[in-house]
């Protein structure tokens, strides 16, 4: 069960990963937010939730659930920055433009994964479910701005 947890983390994160390379390399500037804000709002929720959880369980699943997500955030990393490069080989971009996405997009994965790991060790369940979800969607909105004026 606690593997098969971990291959589907890794294989929802690499979807993700695709559909929102996709539209960063369509320049869908009105999907940007809505694509970026349901990644870290997903991210967020489930490593709240499993990081919680790490409390009731051994020390050694924690590290491996632990080392698990941390390959699917950097899978999920590699992969967006890998196609949006590939697909900007098609589409004409600014440069300014494209890195900033790229540090939208590295900023926001590691930005939601410390954020639910420290707040599911120092919080409640909830209170950190909440709070992950409240600073994801406030971060996504001000980042999404900023990429768009950049």
């Amino acid at each position: 069960m606690y593997i098969s947890i971990c291959s589907l983390s890794i294989y929802l994160s690499i979807y993700l990963s695709i559909y929102l390379s996709i539209y960063i390399s369509l320049s869908l500037h009105i999907y940007l937010f809505i694509v970026c804000s349901y990644r870290s709002i997903y991210l967020s929720v489930y490593l709240s939730i499993y990081l919680s959880m790490a409390f009731f369980v051994s020390y050694l699943h924690f590290l491996s659930f632990y080392f698990s997500m941390f390959i699917s955030i950097y899978l999920s990393i590699y992969l967006s920055i890998y196609l949006s490069s590939f697909f900007a080989k098609f589409i004409i971009y600014r440069f300014t433009f494209y890195l900033s996405i790229l540090l939208f997009i590295i900023y926001l994965s590691v930005h939601s994964f410390f954020l639910s790991f420290f707040l599911s060790f120092f919080l409640s369940t909830l209170i950190s479910i909440y709070l992950s979800i409240y600073l994801s969607i406030y971060l996504s909105i001000y980042l999404s701005h900023f990429v768009k004026f950049h």
